[in-house]
């Protein structure tokens, strides 16, 4: 293992493959690694900078505390070791691919339902971990600290500032983020379950589109701004002013309290016939972007160039998007990319079978990997697709590289599934068309929507014939293109993503689509 510009590389105590360094704060760097004893497992590595008595304790306390919790919203934690080379103790926990909320909030203003139901997820690791004899408090809920997971669950991350009550006498450092620290914390008083309920109404605020270190003066919420929250539900409001009392004895003594009252919110909703809906995981992992995955019927059907032409009108309305090409092969965007002179960068958290390539509100990934099986494939696709979802929407196309085996996978990855054909198609192909049905009728049974494109439409006798593949379904009929304008970009455009002409052209046959289903900004 060496050291490099102040950054970690190579093997970790013979076990650690390190990948890359995802961020640092003030005492510690985070990094992601494998575990090279269990199958290249990925972990979360969390390494000290300095060594420093404090930073040692404050480590130390962390494993402690995360060795002995079991809980849905918390991470797990597998190891706790110091760097023989370094003397620099680290911590190896559970990675949660995702994002943490305070990106999301930069992104994007959170429906209602969604604020409720992160809410109540922090609560019950909250309820949990007030719940341990002695309680251990937080000590630093902010955004930040809240990892939002490609599953959709929810986790409260970064104990290095949590205490257990009884085994410091009560006694607080001075020590917090200003905005979402209780008053009594950032003065160096005592703490207690109070002070965490403060910082949730901060959170609270923070996640209806409030900055809490302007919105609260001197810790606490003065008449005018309390007003203002009158936009949103009384038993909401009420909600949040009580938790930011600013002395402990006037705000709620236990968590438990505050789930009572959401649900109680979320009762009273219905009976006003607000439709608040009750969230699951499941349903969280579609809050945030909406994934598009394109499929050819058949092989040369046209589904990057559909694709490549709903990116271009996101484009235009200059909303922020992901594309996904997903093939064995070296992929029509990747050598686009390649000969154009742009660089490779890090793509998420992914490795090295993954290129990217950031142009205007877009980013475009190439997930290609020869020595890669069938399904390892898939899963790093939908794996990325998930991720970047939890930012803007995304658009997977998968051509004609998909099997039968894939088909689950890719619908219950998916919000919406495009089926693009052409009438170039032996009428006897019936593998291709058996695999279709297979698939309509997966997406059938998950709920999710199909859209048909009838691609390159043109006169001919069996015409009708060709249109009536579709079925009931949603449809587009876009028709051949001129063959001059078709040669013309292939030949003359060296410019990324390809066939910028074209897709500028398809605009107005795909506009239907994307008004009816997709959120354009």
């Amino acid at each position: 293992m060496k050291q490099t510009n102040q950054q970690l590389e190579g093997i970790l105590n013979e076990r650690y493959q390190l990948v890359h360094k995802v961020g640092e704060g003030g005492m510690g760097e985070l990094y992601l690694a494998r575990d090279l004893k269990l199958n290249g497992a990925l972990r979360a590595l969390k390494v000290l900078k300095n060594i420093d008595s404090t930073q040692t304790l404050w480590m130390d306390q962390e494993a402690y505390i995360l060795t002995r919790l079991q809980h849905r919203n918390l991470p797990s934690i597998f190891d706790f070791s110091t760097l023989s080379e370094l003397d620099r103790p680290y911590l190896v926990m559970e990675w949660i691919p995702g994002i943490h909320l305070g990106q999301l909030l930069e992104m994007k203003t959170l429906a209602l339902d969604y604020i409720i139901y992160v809410a109540q997820e922090v609560l019950e690791a909250l309820a949990y971990l007030h719940s341990q004899q002695p309680p251990i408090i937080h000590r630093d809920i902010k955004p930040s600290n809240i990892m939002l997971a490609k599953d959709g669950g929810v986790k409260l991350i970064d104990f290095g500032i949590s205490k257990q009550l009884g085994i410091s006498k009560g006694v607080t450092v001075q020590f917090g983020t200003r905005g979402y620290s209780a008053p009594e914390q950032l003065m160096g008083q005592t703490t207690d379950e109070r002070s965490d309920i403060y910082s949730f109404g901060a959170l609270l605020l923070r996640m209806l589109g409030m900055d809490p270190s302007i919105w609260l003066n001197n810790g606490r919420l003065d008449q005018a701004r309390i007003r203002k929250l009158s936009a949103f539900p009384k038993a909401l409001k009420e909600i949040i002013v009580d938790c930011l009392q600013e002395f402990p004895q006037h705000r709620p003594s236990h968590v438990q309290e505050l789930i009572h009252r959401f649900k109680q919110l979320q009762l009273a909703d219905k009976r006003n016939n607000r439709q608040t809906q009750q969230w699951t995981q499941d349903q969280a992992m579609k809050v945030a972007g909406q994934k598009i995955a394109v499929l050819s019927a058949h092989p040369g059907a046209g589904a990057t160039f559909i694709a490549l032409s709903i990116s271009n009108i996101y484009q235009n309305y200059s909303t922020p998007h992901a594309y996904i090409e997903h093939r064995q092969d070296e992929g029509e965007l990747a050598q686009r990319y390649r000969d154009s002179g742009m660089y490779r960068h890090s793509a998420v958290y992914m490795d090295e079978a993954i290129e990217a390539a950031n142009l205007g509100n877009a980013k475009y990934y190439m997930v290609l990997e020869r020595a890669a099986g069938d399904e390892e494939l898939i899963q790093r696709t939908t794996e990325l697709a998930a991720s970047l979802a939890l930012l803007q929407d995304v658009i997977v196309d998968y051509s004609s590289h998909w099997k039968e085996q894939h088909i689950e996978h890719i619908v219950q990855h998916a919000d919406m599934v495009v089926v693009v054909n052409s009438p170039w198609i032996i009428q006897q192909s019936s593998r291709y068309m058996h695999r279709l049905n297979q698939l309509l009728q997966q997406a059938s049974k998950q709920q999710v929507q199909v859209v048909w494109i009838h691609n390159r439409d043109q006169a001919f006798q069996a015409r009708s014939a060709w249109l009536q593949l579709s079925g009931g379904l949603p449809k587009l009929q876009v028709p051949e293109l001129s063959r001059k304008l078709i040669l013309n970009s292939m030949w003359l455009e060296q410019a990324f993503p390809p066939y910028q002409k074209l897709t500028k052209e398809m605009k107005k046959y795909l506009m239907p689509l994307m008004k009816k289903y997709v959120r354009l900004q």
